[in-house]
């Protein structure tokens, strides 16, 4: 049965204990690296570090409302041993829309992800949280933060590459 919400882990071990469990990235630049999140529901670090402080009641007060629309969706599929990725057929567009509002419009799912949940509620004070934001951006490479020696002054179509803005300090 395909089902819509992402169960994590268990799709692939199909252990209960793995449900709802998602890989967790290296902090390494992780200032640098949104969206937050297994999906990039968070659009900046501090949205995601206070869910963490609080996932089950931020799990219930979730909304997907801050997500951009979508334009066009590209799917991959194949046919034989060739790979093809093609613009989302608009029957299949609606299911797929419905996904980012699918885990807030069940209360059943909400309450199998709240109890597959293994963290506790952390209570933070608004500076604690900035002090908390302020050690993860130590964890910056200064080197990463400005990535323009990369750039190469020419390319195969002959096109001159623009160089992409600064990252915020």
């Amino acid at each position: 049965m395909d089902r819509l919400e992402d169960e994590g882990r268990f799709r692939v071990t199909f252990d209960e204990g793995d449900l709802f469990a998602f890989r967790t990235p290296s902090l390494l630049n992780v200032v640098l690296t949104g969206p937050w999140g297994h999906s990039g529901a968070y659009d900046t670090l501090e949205a995601v570090v206070r869910h963490h402080l609080s996932p089950r009641k931020s799990l219930h007060s979730y909304g997907a409302a801050g997500l951009p629309e979508l334009g066009e969706v590209i799917e991959q599929t194949g046919a034989g041993s060739k790979l093809i990725f093609r613009f989302m057929n608009p029957a299949r567009r609606e299911a797929f829309d419905r996904r980012d509002s699918w885990v807030q419009s069940s209360a059943e799912l909400r309450n199998r992800i709240a109890g597959a949940n293994v963290l506790e509620a952390v209570d933070l004070t608004d500076r604690e949280i900035d002090q908390l934001l302020a050690f993860l951006d130590t964890l910056t490479d200064p080197d990463f933060r400005d990535r323009r020696d990369l750039v190469p002054a020419r390319v195969p179509s002959g096109l001159m590459p623009q160089p992409p803005p600064l990252q915020a300090q």
